[in-house]
């Protein structure tokens, strides 16, 4: 096998396809953590990969900040969930309110006119 510096941009294209799986799989005996995160079990390929000189550093560094792009933060879930409930919540208390102060004269204003008060 070549040095990474040496290894062309389609030579570490095709060793990534190549080897990916293997590698994936590799880490993954190794010891599989449940707390791993698709976003960290993919970057630790990729990281092992470079190790082994199977893709130069440029495609490393792509690849690391297309693994970082793609995969979004756990937190920035969290935080998307809290305003859909704020959101939902907000949205439930409008419905009472208007059916609080809407309804109660509505009614109102029917008795009054069936018995002409």
């Amino acid at each position: 096998m070549s040095s990474s510096l040496s290894l062309t941009a389609k030579e570490s294209f095709d060793n990534y396809l190549d080897y990916k799986d293997d590698i994936s799989y590799e880490i993954l005996q190794k010891g599989y953590d449940p707390k791993t995160t698709p976003k960290s079990h993919e970057l630790s390929v990729i990281k092992e990969l470079h190790v082994k000189n199977l893709i130069n550093y440029d495609f490393y560094l792509k690849q690391r900040d297309i693994i970082n792009l793609v995969h979004y933060d756990d937190n920035s879930i969290g935080c998307l969930e809290f305003f859909l409930y704020i959101l939902f919540i907000t949205l439930c208390i409008s419905v009472i309110i208007f059916i609080w102060t809407y309804f109660p004269q509505v009614i109102l204003f029917d008795i009054l006119d069936k018995f002409d008060l």
